[in-house]
């Protein structure tokens, strides 16, 4: 018989902590994985006691000490765990001193360090890091040999400040000599040239040459080639101050996809994430459609992270293909309320499945309900009818809304409105043609009714006359989409357009008869330090036709175009800018500058201009005075989400339009989605 004696570990019970000034113990605790009631582990107290020390090192006391001792209580087999702290200085860097610098100022070679900054706290773990930032700069300059040849250290008497003393050997600054290639078969030398990007002659900056060798080594595994690796042989004439390369190149063989294999996703269905892949098993391994199969999969909004992996195959030359990601959540059921500067507070009712069963179908359903909007609307979209990249969809609605009008005329009171109700459904017929190319055509039925018009809106032949009307729509509206944006969600780089022609009435029936182009296009650009610039310009034009048996009709109020607001000028309220009963061509240009600033969170300049006109033909007579807008504003991804929170706060600029349009103190703008 084998007999087991155990010693069972003490449990942790009180943490105390002595000496400490800087922070009370919460702010120790909150760093700590020991926590009272569990098994004391002395492995897990040491990690702890280095994080209290970073804590203060990162603080500027890099002369801390953190010792601990416990004491048992054997009754409770309870362990009080005593952790001792003597602060010391906390130590500021003082003056930098910089030796040996010619190219450039002493002030400018200091301002490249990161964290160990004059008048910043010392942190001497950073500083490794910040004397290689020195050496970068100098590299990315042409000074491809400079080195800092040692630094010294001198701490104040009052151990107060420590002052720096750094030596640089600058060399030359070297320019672009000749170029060779040696190896190149699949590329030709100027195809590999043309990739590097490097005029001959000129400053070479290492994060040039770095960023050449990056887009050459894509070269080759765009075509398969992703063992390929190329050597620069660098050969200096520090008489001529000029660099030659030598690129030696080994091209490998090609490698092939062996396999694709999906991991992560446990609702969604293998073939809705197949079907959006742009290479196949069997296909060579090419960078490029890996890239952008993982791009497609994440536009699809399923999917909070998408990772393509690499595994090793059966053979040399064969890889599997691992597409890993990380599933977010698709279904919405919710009640609640919100405010938007468009509709006011409403309440809502929505359930959505944007990947119902797995299939990728979306159905929803969505009721508002508030002071100046109810409405009611259900949906489907088929986005692969029949296994083929044909869509389907169809929508009902049901809305009212009330329009309400800040009016300069005493005589009506301060405010007025009207009411719109419509009623209809629409059924949706697209293809996709190629990754960024899309068709689709709409078929349209509404009817709406112009209802409840204010006394203000009443008087015939006045440019705010809206008259109370019972008409239905039957129009046909194709389209044709280009997308290149990297990310639909949160777009950094590419384009959008949208050209449609929606065409009412005549043989299509109902009351009214118009046509309404819209083209619509968005790009966006990314900057350096994480900055995007979107710039979002939006035409638009209608006209009123006749036809045989029911005469001439003009564009209907609803169709009309609307400038000034939330979604298109921004600093002006909603609606005020252009007629009152609206237009028949509009004109919007945003433009956005954007940044992140903490996870979700992301901060916007804008700058707005536009307006609307009662014809196409109106739009270059002087008939209104284009308006400009501008501000800055926050947006906010809902947390498992693709939905944005977005507020902007916006002013009217040099406006010729009254206060109940362009209030002086601007407009704050509240709403849901990305405004492009």
């Amino acid at each position: 018989m084998v007999t087991f004696k155990v010693e069972e570990r003490p449990l942790v019970g009180k943490i105390i902590f002595r000496g400490n000034k800087k922070w009370d113990s919460h702010k120790f605790l909150e760093e700590m994985k020991t926590s009272p009631g569990e098994a004391y582990d002395p492995a897990k107290l040491n990690d702890d006691l280095d994080s209290v020390r970073k804590l203060y090192q990162d603080e500027g006391y890099p002369t801390v000490l953190v010792t601990s001792s416990t004491q048992l209580d054997s009754e409770t087999n309870k362990l009080s765990v005593i952790i001792d702290i003597t602060e010391g200085d906390q130590i500021k860097v003082g003056v930098i001193t910089i030796q040996g610098n010619q190219a450039f100022s002493s002030q400018k070679v200091a301002n490249q360090i990161k964290k160990n900054r004059e008048g910043e706290k010392y942190q001497p773990a950073e500083l490794t890091e910040d004397l290689k930032t020195i050496e970068d700069f100098y590299h990315d300059e042409g000074f491809l040999k400079a080195v800092v040849l040692n630094h010294k250290e001198k701490l104040s008497a009052a151990r107060k400040r420590v002052y720096f003393f750094i030596t640089i050997q600058e060399g030359v600054q070297y320019s672009l000599g000749d170029v060779q290639y040696h190896g190149n078969i699949q590329f030709d030398d100027s195809d590999l040239k043309k990739a590097l990007n490097l005029s001959p002659k000129e400053v070479l900056r290492q994060k040039d040459l770095d960023d050449g060798m990056k887009k050459m080594k894509t070269l080759y595994a765009d075509k398969g080639y992703i063992y390929a690796g190329l050597v620069p042989k660098v050969d200096y004439d520090d008489d001529l101050k000029k660099a030659d390369i030598t690129f030696n190149v080994t091209e490998g063989q090609v490698a092939y996809v062996q396999d694709i294999k999906i991991v992560g996703n446990y609702k969604t269905q293998d073939y809705v994430i197949r079907r959006e892949l742009l290479i196949n098993a069997g296909d060579k391994f090419e960078a490029d459609k890996i890239k952008a199969s993982a791009g497609n999969l994440y536009n699809l909004g399923f999917f909070d992270e998408v990772n393509p992996e690499v595994e090793p195959g059966d053979a040399p030359g064969k890889e599997i293909l691992v597409f890993r990601v990380k599933e977010r959540k698709t279904g919405t059921i919710s009640l609640g309320g919100g405010y938007s500067s468009v509709d006011g507070f409403i309440g809502n009712l929505k359930l959505e499945e944007a990947n119902l069963f797995g299939k990728g179908q979306k159905v929803n359903l969505d009721l508002q309900f508030g002071a100046s909007q109810t409405s009611f609307d259900i949906g489907y979209t088929e986005p692969w009818l029949f296994n083929t990249p044909t869509s389907f969809g169809l929508n009902f609605f049901d809305t009212t809304r009330i329009y309400t009008t800040a009016v300069p005329d005493p005589t009506y009171g301060s405010t007025q409105f009207y009411t719109e109700v419509s009623v209809g459904g629409s059924i949706s017929l697209g293809r996709r043609l190629s990754r960024f190319w899309t068709v689709n055509t709409t078929y349209l039925l509404e009817n709406v009714q112009i209802k409840d018009v204010g006394q203000y809106y009443q008087t015939l032949g006045t440019s705010q006359f809206i008259q109370a009307s019972n008409s239905s729509t039957s129009s046909l509206t194709p389209r044709i989409i280009f997308d290149s944006r990297d990310n639909y969600f949160d777009p950094h780089s590419g384009w959008r357009h949208q050209l449609s022609l929606e065409v009412a009435g005549g043989p299509l029936g109902a009351d009214n008869n118009f046509i309404k182009l819209i083209e619509d296009t968005s790009h966006f650009i990314p900057l350096p330090l994480d900055f995007v610039i979107g710039e979002h310009v939006r035409f638009g034009a209608a006209q009123g036709f006749w036809f045989a048996g029911r005469g001439y009709s003009d564009v209907p109020i609803y169709e009309k175009f609307y400038a000034g607001g939330t979604d298109t000028i921004r600093g002006y309220n909603e609606r005020t800018i252009g007629p009152v009963q609206g237009g028949n061509a509009l004109f919007v240009s945003n433009t956005e500058l954007k940044h992140p600033i903490a996870g979700p969170l992301r901060g916007v300049v804008f700058f707005d201009t536009g307006d609307a006109w009662t014809s196409p033909y109106n739009v270059f007579s002087g008939e209104n005075q284009i308006q400009f807008g501008a501000g800055v504003g926050l947006r906010l991804t809902i947390p498992g989400t693709i939905m944005d929170i977005r507020l902007d706060y916006g002013w009217p600029i040099a406006s010729s339009l009254p206060a109940t349009a362009a209030p002086p103190g601007g407009v704050l703008h509240f709403n849901l989605g990305n405004l492009f």
